[in-house]
């Protein structure tokens, strides 16, 4: 019976994935590392398009509303699409090629504790791939006594290869961890047999020591389908918390930036009259605290107020609502808000609170949502909290002034250290509680913290994507606190000024905030590509010319031979530059963009090489995607580098160095070495484009088995001879008639390669950016009879594809 049972699931998984007429997505991944509680995501979605028309392909992704976009990429079709972050116009315009992915027409502008959906549409070519990479970023914050991460599980479909990952790294200890069943919305999670979920998602495995823990949620189609057969798994929900020192929390230094932790009668108003409610409440909570009663308690006062819809009786103008609030409140008490569903004014709900010292959250409709935020703000322990640094030592503080603290939650302030030379830094905390003043103090050591942040990022092999964690922190800090002021603003001079500040920001950052938009190109149908404007292939194993028209030039180690060629390639073609996929598990594709020829040209248009990827899937899967612009580097974790900045990254399969605007150096396994060159122009006339060279540096650890438009020639014997010129001629002109007997001409260079031969000129080639010359023998005629197999044979599907050399042969 459960053979029977399992064949009938495989036949359903089967039949849905059959039926499936949208492209069908290969391989989702989410991954996270949460640093000292700010979280880094990158996601990456792989759709393939099985029919031979072009096809919509559509991502979706939900993120938490307090996040923030830090990057958007597209590959479709082989070429990259990178979106840019910009700032937001007073009046938009909708047009074709924008698109401003994170939207929720009833999400306002710092609203937290739900998602938000990111959307890309976009055409994918016939029996095509498209590629889709997001970055997010957010502060967790501590509510109830717990740290939350919620990774939303919802493709929409069931997916061949599904991982979620969360690595979280901490200088506490950590005391709790707990991974939730799948939350779906609005219904408890279950199994598939009616009975609720009581432990982690089938396939999590967990790995924890007391700084830091991997989390990884891996489920097969089989799984996946048991859980949802639409794909629409849940929420992958994570909890955790860590030892709490008595005092203030130890800080965070890294880059000269700071970050300071400090683990630190109820009445609801219902109904739609906003404005009644907010006056009878505060009327009643003031007469109170005048009172003789409560004349000698020092008490923290608080109204919370709910609502599940929008002002409709009474006052329901909002600038009158927030104006009567402000009066009746008087700075007495603090007011919370709390709204219920989707027919809510969220931005007045906001403002209302920002403006009286508190805060708004939104609730499910379906929760009890007295018990949850009265267990969050039910006891607060202090009162008037202000956080203060030694004089002079750190300037561009976050908010530091907090009206309440209350238990179970956190308090984080950021700022900038001033003397960078420094070995301490001293930290002062004063506040109230219901019996006295209080003040806390503590020395830091700055160096001592910053070296102990390193190595256990080291430890946890959390990547270099998190280094500086603590400047872009600060950065999104200051952007919550930037949009919070201007939200609270009385004038339009002091909105502006928040408004230019905090766009300033969040463009230094590349943050999609509401005051920035994310621009992204539309790609075209490139299956719609004309046939026959071909030309020279941009350069691979050599170099480039310096009018930036690069040809291959490849040395022959064993015949101690320089050979070079051009390949009249197609815009929009990958070509297989390197392979070795069965051995070291090495593959390098490369594709190529066109542009039109200069003028006399005897050339059509010209193509380069703008993305070059390589693959190594030993000891596992990692890779390295190269744009003129950018290195997108995934081993473990994703790192998204600009080529204008120096940097050197290591991680367990792959080193990685950049010297900005000039290389890019790839060792694999410390035995086989690529250098990727940048070629940008300033001014680039019409037949110039920026793009990519590509070198082999150290071929040691490629097998003999080695293929591909350069692999070919690593361990290739080749000789060179001298044919008579009038076999040579009679060869290259078969189908014209003889030559006279009486004619001699004089012998010709050629190669010999396996059992062919070809006829070659000796040329004068510039590599390294013209920075060198080098003499080689060309073959003409698109390298006929010098390379195995046919052109068509080094033309692949994708930018990742590593399927094995289809061993095309010639003839001599």
């Amino acid at each position: 019976m459960k053979q029977l049972q399992y064949v009938l699931s495989q036949t359903l998984i089967l039949l849905l994935l059959c039926c499936e007429t949208k492209p069908h997505i290969q391989e989702l991944s989410v991954q996270t590392t949460i640093i000292s509680r700010y979280a880094f995501t990158a996601v990456s979605c792989s759709m393939l398009n099985r029919h031979s028309a072009a096809t919509q392909g559509v991502f979706q992704f939900h993120i938490p509303t307090a996040a923030y976009i830090s990057n958007f990429t597209m590959i479709v079709g082989g070429r990259v699409f990178p979106s840019q972050v910009k700032a937001k116009e007073k009046k938009m315009k909708k047009e074709g090629g924008e698109n401003n992915g994170k939207k929720n027409k009833n999400t306002p502008e710092q609203s937290e504790g739900e998602m938000e959906v990111f959307r890309m549409e976009v055409t994918i070519p016939g029996r095509n791939r498209a590629v889709f990479l997001l970055t997010y970023e957010e502060l967790l914050q501590r509510r109830l006594g717990r740290y939350e991460h919620v990774t939303s599980v919802r493709p929409m479909q069931l997916v061949s290869r599904l991982s979620v990952g969360v690595t979280v790294v901490e200088h506490s200890r950590i005391t709790y961890l707990e991974v939730l069943p799948l939350r779906n919305g609005k219904t408890p999670s279950s199994n598939g047999n009616g009975k609720a979920d009581v432990g982690p998602p089938v396939s999590t495995v967990v790995r924890q020591n007391d700084t830091f823990c991997k989390i990884s949620f891996t489920p097969n189609i089989a799984q996946q389908a048991k859980i949802a057969t639409n794909g629409m798994l849940g929420e992958f929900v994570v909890h955790y918390d860590v030892e709490r020192e008595t005092g203030t929390g130890i800080g965070d230094i890294q880059f000269q930036f700071l970050l300071n932790s400090f683990p630190l009668s109820f009445k609801i108003f219902s109904g739609t009259d906003i404005n009644g409610g907010i006056q009878a409440g505060s009327a009643l909570l003031g007469d109170y605290l005048s009172s003789k009663e409560e004349s000698h308690h020092n008490s923290v006062s608080l109204i919370i107020f709910l609502t599940d819809g929008r002002p409709t009786v009474g006052i329901v103008q909002s600038p009158a609502i927030i104006g009567n609030t402000k009066a009746a409140v008087q700075e007495k008490f603090c007011l919370f808000t709390i709204g219920m569903g989707d027919d809510v004014d969220y931005r007045l709900l906001e403002r209302m609170s920002l403006e009286n010292c508190g805060t708004m959250r939104r609730i499910p409709e379906d929760a009890d949502a007295s018990v949850i935020f009265y267990d969050e703000i039910g006891t607060p322990l202090l009162s008037d909290i202000r956080v203060e640094y030694s004089e002079d030592a750190v300037e561009y503080i976050t908010q530091n002034l907090f009206t309440n603290y209350f238990n179970g939650s956190e308090l984080i302030v950021a700022g900038k250290l001033t003397n960078h030379s420094s070995d301490s830094l001293h930290v002062q905390v004063t506040a109230s509680n219901s019996e006295r003043s209080i003040v806390l103090e503590k020395d830091m050591s700055i160096h001592e913290r910053e070296q102990e942040t390193e190595r256990r990022l080291a430890e946890a092999e959390a990547g270099p994507n998190v280094n500086g964690y603590v400047e872009r922190l600060w950065g999104y800090l200051s952007v919550k606190d930037g949009l919070k002021g201007r939200l609270r603003s009385q004038t339009s001079a002091e909105r502006e000024n928040y408004t230019q500040h905090t766009t300033n920001l969040s463009l230094t950052y590349n943050f999609l905030t509401p005051l920035t938009q994310m621009i992204v190109e539309k790609p075209q149908v490139l299956a719609d590509a004309r046939a026959g404007n071909r030309t020279a292939a941009s350069g691979s194993g050599g170099g480039s010319k310096s009018d930036g028209d690069p040809h291959f030039v490849v040395e022959v180690p064993h015949s101690k031979l320089t050979v070079c060629f051009n390949i009249n390639g197609e815009p929009g073609h990958i070509l297989r530059l390197v392979t070795d996929h069965k051995h070291s598990g090495v593959t390098v594709n490369g594709a190529l963009i066109g542009a039109p020829a200069p003028a006399g040209s005897h050339k059509e248009q010209r193509t380069y090489f703008n993305t070059i990827t390589i693959v190594a899937d030993k000891p596992h899967r990692s890779y390295i995607e190269v744009t003129p612009q950018k290195v997108i580097l995934d081993d473990r974790d994703r790192m998204i580098l600009p080529s204008s900045s120096s940097i050197s990254v290591q991680t367990a399969n792959l080193g990685v160095v950049i010297i900005a605007n000039t290389n890019l150096t790839v060792t694999i396994l410390g035995t086989i070495q690529f250098v990727i060159l940048f070629h940008h122009y300033k001014n680039p006339a019409p037949y110039q484009r920026d793009h990519l060279g590509f070198y082999i540096a150290n071929s040691k650890g490629l097998s003999k088995d080695t293929h591909g438009l350069l692999g070919q020639f690593l361990y290739e014997d080749i000789g060179l001879t001298q044919l008579n010129g009038n076999f040579s001629m009679a060869r290259e002109n078969s189908t014209q008639e003889p030559l006279g007997k009486n004619i001699s001409l004089p012998s010709c260079p050629a190669l010999k390669v396996k059992d062919r031969t070809v006829t070659v000129i000796k040329k004068s080639r510039r590599i390294y950016s013209g920075k060198q010359t080098v003499d080689c023998w060309f073959a003409k005629n698109n390298a006929a009879k010098l390379i195995d197999g046919q052109y068509s044979d080094y033309v692949v599907s994708h930018l990742f594809d590593t399927g094995d050399w289809a061993n095309g042969t010639n003839t001599h």
